[in-house]
C-alpha cells in the first residue's frame, strides 16, 4: 500500500517532475506542492462519488442515560446506517479481561489466601487459598433492585466460589460452587440473579492450595440485544414525540426505536429508564486529510491508480495541458466505474446490507401514547 509520499511520488513521476523523500517532504516546492494537494482532493472525488463506500464504515458506540433521549453523533459522520443501529445491555464489570492487571477488583482474601494477576492466556484473575482460608476477590456493581442479571465468566482448575450479594463478600443474593468439568479444558460459566438493592458485589474464592484462573467476567441485565428499528422523523413527531415530551418516567424503558433529529443528534425511544444499556451503530465517514508522509489513505490499495489519475488530471490542468489532462481524467471515471462494479454492486455487498421496513408502528407505542 501507498503512503502520502508514494501516491504524491507516483504522480511527480508521471508528469516528469522531481519526486520527494521522507526528509524533504514537508519542503515542497511549486509542482510538488500542487500534486500534495491533488492528492488530498482526488481521494475525496473518489470518497464524494458514492455515499456507502464499504471501505469507509466505521463503527460507533454510545452509553444511554437514564432518562436522557437523544445523544450527538460522530464528528466524522458523513451518512448514517441507521438500519445498523443495535441495543444492547451494558457490562457492569470493570476489568473482566484482567488483560495486564486486575484493577477494579478488591482483594479480601484470608489467611494466606491470595487474588493476583497472571500473564497466562492473555490474562487472568488468579485465586489461591491455603487449604483453609480463601483467596478472593470481589467487585461492586451497579444495578437496579427487582432486575434480573445475567453473569457469565470462564474458569480453569478445581472448583471456584462464585457469590453475589448486598455488601463485599456476601452470598445473600446468590452463591454457587461449579466443578471443571475437563481437566485441562477453560469451562464457561453462566447463572442469573435478581438483584434487591442499587449495587451488588460478585465475589470468586478458592480455598484450594491449587491455583484457579478466572477471566471474561461479564454481568448484564438478562435481556436480549436487538435491532434497534428506524423511524423517520415525522413518524416520531406524529406517534410518540408527545409521549416522551410529557418526561413522565414511568413510560421510560428499554428503547425499540431509533431516529434522527434535525440537529445533528440520534435519539432513542422510549427514553431508557436506566443507563445501563449500549448502543452499537455503523456509519460513512469522511475521511480526514493524509498530512505526514506516512499517513495512509481507506481507500483500498489496487484503487490507488485511480488516485493517482485523478492527481494527474488536475496537475496537468494547471500546467495547460488539456489533451494529456483530459486522458487522465478518462482513467480516473474508468477507475471510478470499477470501484462500483466491485465494491458497490457485487452481490456480496449487496446481500450483506440489511434491508428492513416497517409496516406499521406496533401497539407498544398505541399503549404507551395514551398513558398520562
Amino acid at each position: 500500500m501507498s503512503n502520502y509520499l508514494g501516491l504524491v511520488n507516483k504522480v511527480l513521476v508521471k508528469i516528469n517532475e522531481p519526486v520527494l523523500t521522507a526528509s524533504t517532504f514537508a519542503q515542497d516546492r511549486g509542482i510538488q506542492t500542487l500534486v500534495k494537494n491533488a492528492v488530498n482532493d482526488s481521494i475525496h472525488d473518489i470518497i464524494n462519488a458514492e455515499v456507502e463506500w464499504p471501505f469507509n464504515v466505521q463503527s460507533g458506540t454510545e452509553t444511554l442515560l437514564a432518562g436522557v433521549g437523544t445523544y450527538a453523533l460522530p464528528t466524522d459522520f458523513r451518512t448514517m446506517d441507521w438500519d445498523s443501529f443495535f441495543i444492547t445491555p451494558l457490562n457492569q464489570v470493570t476489568n473482566g479481561t484482567f488483560a495486564s492487571n486486575i484493577t477494579g477488583w478488591t482483594n479480601i482474601s484470608a489467611g494466606s489466601g491470595a487474588s493476583a494477576h497472571t500473564a497466562n492466556g492473555n490474562g487472568r484473575l488468579r485465586l489461591t487459598g491455603d487449604g483453609t482460608n480463601v483467596g478472593s476477590a470481589t467487585q461492586s456493581l451497579s444495578t437496579v433492585s427487582s432486575r434480573t442479571y445475567r453473569a457469565t465468566f470462564q474458569f480453569y482448575t478445581g472448583t471456584v466460589s462464585v457469590k453475589i450479594g448486598t455488601t463485599s463478600g456476601a452470598s445473600d443474593i446468590y452463591t454457587t460452587s461449579i466443578a471443571l468439568d475437563n481437566a485441562g479444558e477453560p469451562q464457561f460459566a453462566s447463572f442469573t440473579f435478581t438483584a434487591t438493592t442499587a449495587a451488588s458485589f460478585i465475589t470468586f474464592s478458592n480455598t484450594s492450595t491449587t491455583a484457579i484462573d478466572v477471566d471474561n467476567v461479564v454481568v448484564k441485565e438478562d435481556l436480549n440485544s436487538r435491532p434497534l428499528n428506524f423511524l423517520s422523523l415525522n413518524e416520531y413527531n406524529s406517534i410518540i414525540r408527545s409521549g416522551d415530551n410529557n418526561n413522565n418516567f414511568s413510560m421510560f424503558n428499554y428503547p425499540q426505536f431509533v431516529y434522527e433529529t434535525l440537529d445533528g443528534k440520534f435519539g432513542v425511544t422510549p427514553i431508557p429508564n436506566q443507563g445501563n444499556y449500549e448502543v452499537l451503530y455503523s456509519y460513512w465517514s469522511i475521511p480526514a486529510d493524509l498530512a505526514s508522509a506516512t499517513d495512509t489513505t481507506v481507500i483500498p490499495a489496487r484503487y490507488h491508480d485511480t488516485i493517482t489519475a485523478r492527481s494527474r488530471y488536475y496537475a496537468l490542468s494547471l500546467r495547460s495541458d488539456p489533451v494529456f489532462a483530459d486522458r487522465a481524467n478518462r482513467e480516473f471515471d474508468k477507475g471510478v466505474e470499477r470501484m462500483r462494479t466491485e465494491l458497490i454492486n457485487s452481490k456480496d455487498y449487496m446481500t450483506g446490507k440489511v434491508l428492513r421496513s416497517y409496516d406499521s408502528i406496533p401497539a407498544f407505542y398505541n399503549e404507551m401514547t395514551t398513558k398520562s
